[in-house]
């Protein structure tokens, strides 16, 4: 169980050592939130500061792509016309109202994505264009409506220490 990882690692280890000790392989864009999860779990329950837990999940987690997500997230840049699977994308108001500590972890990984993103460009055209490529959260019109969505995917590869691709 994910929540015992922390707990395993601290038992022997330090949390230095962490990393060495635990890897958890995501296989699909819906477990990137086991992620937030164990970001969650070290700041929350272990009293690590953001950064410390940061470093520890992006060195304890891999990610595998599959072709079908690389493939969604393609066409997604492509056209707006496209079926999201809801797998790759959850709705973050429903997100918020289930894991709000979960929800609010992503947008401070957000704001971090574009801080990093806008310390590389000095074209702001550039900078939101890149966002809206790789950044964790996507505003889709529907209808009449504004809808924001959480790019499962992104989120897997931004958690993680390597990602991998299968077809």
């Amino acid at each position: 169980m994910l929540s015992d990882k922390p707990k395993q690692g601290a038992k022997t280890y330090d949390f230095v050592c962490f990393p060495t000790k635990v890897c958890i392989q995501l296989s699909d864009p819906s477990s990137g939130i086991a992620g937030i999860e164990l970001l969650r779990i070290l700041i929350d329950e272990e009293g690590l500061s953001f950064t410390q837990a940061w470093m520890l999940v992006t060195a304890s987690l891999n990610y595998t792509m599959t072709s079908f997500t690389r493939a969604s997230l393609k066409s997604l840049n492509k056209s707006n016309e496209v079926k999201m699977q809801i797998s790759d994308f959850w709705d973050f108001d429903i997100v918020k109202r289930v894991l709000p500590r979960h929800a609010e972890l992503i947008l401070i990984l957000q704001q971090f994505l574009h801080r990093q993103i806008s310390s590389t460009s000095d074209n702001h055209v550039d900078c939101a264009q890149r966002l809206s490529r790789v950044g964790l959260i996507i505003n889709r019109k529907e209808g009449d409506q504004i809808a924001t969505y959480v790019k499962m995917a992104n989120l897997c590869f931004l958690c993680s220490h390597k990602v991998s691709g299968v077809s």
